[in-house]
């Protein structure tokens, strides 16, 4: 997106050079711009921030308004290129899918440089798509079937019985340990941000009235999901919850607090690699989110 010409045909030359086959679509006007994405559905979005002629425009640039629609609508690997990187004064783009790159000599072989970059990721997400279009197409010709049949003994209607296979399919092939690679990331665990509006069991609860960089002001919960489900009514007036502590709290709890080093390391590893021990559930941080 970018409403001067020769900066699209030389940052589209520099692009096409550094990678095989590439495919470069441009839009000269914003009120278009989210229009476009939906019809090329582009692999990474390079946007500049002021068109010329609204150089003295009142308010935020368009081309910012419009960045902070596709960052909360449909968001992709961003490439900013522009004149006027000091309007962005939000630290969200701050993001390690966002390059911004000033206008300026040699700028256009910096963009095709920061695309390069981004490539392992795009091709990495065109992969995941293309897995998920096949288990939908296994649903729709292998589980529609007997989904179908099933219906005469339920109140489901056919679109939403389809919708529910859909579902629990993607989450069975997510969960297939086949699909992992080597040790679980201690970050694995963790969906953030939730996905669902109820509390599901093995929830992590923060209390607003402490520091949320404090193990002390999280809480676990205990109480099983189908008893907390609202789309009827909760089985359950109160939720059973666990108190998180400090990992450094809890090692005498565990008979290792005097350990000497080579007994507590031993010990202590073999504790986190059972997950577990008595009443002592070991739960990593999410950087910048939930502590350990």
């Amino acid at each position: 997106m970018d409403d001067e010409p020769e900066t699209v045909e030389s940052a589209a030359m520099a692009v096409s050079e550094r990678i095989q086959d590439a495919i470069v679509h441009s839009e000269s006007e914003f009120a278009k711009l989210t229009e476009r994405i939906s019809e090329v559905v582009p692999d990474v979005l390079v946007v500049d921030l002021v068109k010329q002629e609204s150089q003295g425009r009142i308010g935020e640039p368009l081309g910012l308004e419009c960045l902070r629609s596709i960052w909360e609508e449909s968001f992709m690997p961003i490439v900013i290129y522009s004149g006027r990187s000091e309007l962005l004064d939000d630290a969200i783009w701050e993001h390690p899918l966002v390059a911004v790159i000033g206008k300026g000599p040699d700028s256009d072989l910096s963009v095709a440089d920061s695309i390069c970059e981004l490539m392992p990721v795009v091709d990495t997400l065109n992969d995941a798509r293309k897995r998920i279009e096949s288990e939908l197409s296994v649903v729709l010709r292998d589980v529609a079937p007997t989904v179908f049949a099933a219906l005469r003994a339920s109140n489901l209607s056919a679109s939403e019985a389809i919708r529910r296979a859909c579902f629990r399919r993607l989450a069975a092939i997510v969960d297939d340990p086949k699909l992992r690679y080597g040790q679980c990331e201690a970050w694995e665990q963790y969906v953030f941000p939730p996905v669902s509006d109820d509390l599901m069991l093995g929830d992590l609860l923060a209390r607003q009235d402490e520091r949320g960089d404090e193990p002390n002001a999280y809480r676990v919960v205990l109480t099983p999901s189908c008893d907390l489900a609202t789309y009827g009514r909760p089985k359950v007036s109160d939720v059973l919850v666990a108190r998180c502590r400090p990992w450094q709290d809890r090692l005498s709890s565990l008979g290792i607090g005097g350990a000497k080093r080579g007994d507590l390391v031993r010990r202590l590893t073999s504790t986190l690699n059972r997950g577990f021990q008595d009443t002592i559930l070991p739960w990593p941080g999410l950087p910048g989110k939930i502590p350990d």
